[in-house]
């Protein structure tokens, strides 16, 4: 499209040399579509209970208190702002999940409405807004990160990054000078999406060159790329320095992954790139129907499907489209096109850097964890995004009435609806471990219960089935659950005590002599002999 041309969906201005977009006027009603759409399909997450580290997690802010849980990292991610917010939902909540999930649910509408806004701006059309934001926010995929609390992370990340990208879309979009105050605050939900998840780190990285393409040449590019620049390398600083502050505090090992020894599996941190972006494009793609239905499995984290031979010819699909754009294209289209292609490259680089090789360590199948739905929120996302741009660049070559344009998504949101009643998989809402619980804190009260007045309790210490998959006995098994359950260690005037028979997790308790878990646990020589 040649400057200056007036279409249905965009306006691109020419004035000093600059390239402008301007969205044409539509109606924000149809942004209420896909929020609606995604409050049914996932209003069920709260009925969901907590699930594996949202107990470690839990534990934590009972065992160490607040300043340590805040900068606690865990996974190769640091969790300032996540963890603060688990916190403050715990101190006001306990263990009521609700609340936790309504948070959860929260996040993601206003995530929803926060793509509906981009993708307008993008393509100045708001048919083809609601079609990306509805078909990105009921994606069964999105379910990983919504139905697990300690995945509430990865969507704030999202939440900064959509409200942060909408926000410089629409400013572009009417020509207008970024104020140094706006600037400030998108620096700081930046700096504050790298304490929410690792993604945060890929996408603030990433963000200069964001800024330098999205924007036309000029002093404001100028600008705004000598303000984000540095973010390069804050990014990974932050990582590095508050990892340092974490261990120095507490003399623990934060876990964070040996980037450099990684390197040496760079054919891992390959396959899993592709293997994710593959599978986050046909998930998007084919939301319903055709094997690509997805949900958590008995085991609380395993899909029902691995890639299959649609989500490549989908993604074949796709990198034509985008290639056939960056030849034939305007250049300002060609600009925005590559800032969300380099968006997806950097969030789901970082995941396949940080997990491939340690899935190749411990022999795991790439192709299947690369599946693992908690992976794609905000991947899936950028994906929608572009799809999006293709679809509009569709629409300049086969025009459509603004009559038949509504006619094509009021039917494709009735297929949508179709398809969700008769072939969407039901969420798992971890039934299981919500009854695991039950039946630990039912037989502590009857242990308790039967003691006679003022005498001590014993009890044998286990293993917590939640949590099936602790090396490093991070989590104290059903001593966990217990201190969840009551605020001290002394019940109705009982003492309690769990006796811990495996040394290494006793010695794993005691590293903090002056934590609660350390005067709970006891070793099998502790027992007084004459105790029950």
């Amino acid at each position: 499209m040649l400057p200056g041309e007036i279409r249905t969906q965009q306006l691109v201005v020419r004035a000093g040399g600059v390239c402008y977009w301007a969205p044409v006027p539509s109606s924000a009603r149809l942004a209420l579509i896909p929020v609606g759409f995604a409050a049914v399909v996932y209003s069920p997450v709260l009925r969901n209970y907590f699930w594996a580290d949202d107990f470690l997690h839990l534990y934590q802010i009972v065992n160490t208190g607040w300043r340590e849980f805040v900068l606690t990292p865990h996974g190769g991610h640091i969790y300032l702002v996540r963890n603060t917010i688990f916190y403050l939902l715990h101190h006001a909540f306990d263990l009521d999940p609700q609340p936790y999930f309504a948070c959860v649910l929260a996040t993601h509408l206003v995530n929803v409405a926060f793509l509906f806004r981009l993708i307008r701006g993008l393509t100045g059309s708001s048919e083809v807004a609601c079609f990306g934001a509805t078909l990105w926010g009921v994606c069964p995929v999105n379910e990983g990160s919504l139905g697990w609390y300690s995945l509430h992370g990865h969507l704030l990340v999202g939440t900064v990054w959509l409200w942060v990208m909408s926000d410089l879309v629409s400013l572009i979009a009417a020509g207008r000078t970024i104020s140094s105050r706006r600037i400030l605050g998108w620096y700081l939900l930046l700096v504050a999406g790298i304490t929410c998840f690792g993604i945060g780190i890929a996408l603030a990285m990433v963000f200069p060159l964001v800024v330098f393409v999205l924007l036309p040449p000029g002093t404001e590019r100028r600008r705004l790329t000598r303000w984000f620049a540095p973010l390069v390398v804050v990014a990974p600083a932050m990582l590095a320095g508050f990892t340092a502050l974490y261990q120095r505090l507490t003399g623990s090992s934060a876990g964070a992954p040996a980037l450099v020894q990684h390197l040496s599996h760079w054919h891992a941190v390959t396959a899993m790139f592709g293997t994710l972006l593959v599978f986050g494009t046909g998930s998007v793609a084919i939301p319903y129907g055709f094997g690509t239905g997805i949900r958590l499995g008995a085991d609380g984290w395993r899909t029902l499907r691995t890639l299959g031979l649609q989500d490549y010819v989908v993604t074949a699909v796709c990198a034509g489209g985008v290639l056939v754009v960056l030849v034939r294209s305007a250049r300002a289209v060609k600009r925005r096109l590559l800032v969300f292609v380099a968006s997806a490259v950097a969030t789901y680089g970082i995941i396949a850097a940080g997990r491939g090789p340690f899935y190749e360590i411990i022999n795991a199948s790439i192709e299947w964890e690369a599946s693992t739905p908690r992976y794609h929120y905000v991947g899936t996302a950028v994906i929608a995004v572009v799809f999006c741009l293709l679809l509009s660049e569709l629409g300049t070559v086969v025009a459509l009435r603004p009559w038949l344009r509504r006619a094509a998504l009021s039917g494709w949101l009735a297929s949508m609806v179709a398809l969700y009643l008769t072939v969407a998989p039901p969420l798992s809402h971890h039934d299981q471990a919500r009854r695991d619980v039950q039946a630990v804190q039912q037989r502590i009260a009857a242990i308790i219960a039967r003691r006679p007045s003022g005498q001590p309790v014993f009890l044998i210490n286990e293993p917590f089935p939640a949590i099936d998959w602790d090396p490093n006995f991070e989590f104290p098994g059903c001593a966990g659950i217990f201190m969840l359950t009551y605020p001290t260690n002394v019940v109705d005037g009982h003492s309690v005590y769990f006796v811990e028979p495996n040394p290494a997790a006793l010695a794993a308790a005691r590293r903090r002599p002056r934590s609660r878990v350390a005067t709970l646990l006891i070793g099998p020589q502790d027992l007084p002999k004459t105790s029950p």
